[in-house]
């Protein structure tokens, strides 16, 4: 099923790129517009674990030089599916931890 047809989003989706994910399905979704934005879909489950990552983004926000989303205003359809959770934030450009090797030091 494709969740990603329940957010409404302000334009066009012009691609989508499934990306690594713990607890959720994580996409960078494109519109026509270029405008990109980070999609997480997590059971409601997981609901717990996405109101952890918000509250660890709130924390280290003060200590950063770039603003870091938290969420986004985009509704969500009233047709989408029971016991799911979404969140959207724009999208930063950069390279998650799965790219880079990890060491003990």
């Amino acid at each position: 099923m494709d969740l990603l047809q329940y957010i409404q989003f302000p334009a066009t989706i012009a691609s989508t790129e499934k990306l690594e994910g713990y607890g959720s399905q994580n996409y960078k979704v494109t519109l026509a517009n270029a405008d990109a934005y980070l999609v997480k879909i997590y059971p409601i489950a997981e609901q717990a674990q996405a109101k952890e990552e918000e509250r660890i983004i709130a924390l280290l926000q003060p200590h950063l030089n770039i603003q870091l989303p938290i969420s986004s205003s985009f509704g969500i359809d009233s047709k989408a599916p029971a016991g799911i959770y979404f969140r959207v934030s724009p999208f930063i450009e950069g390279r998650t931890l799965t790219k880079e090797q990890v060491t003990d030091q």
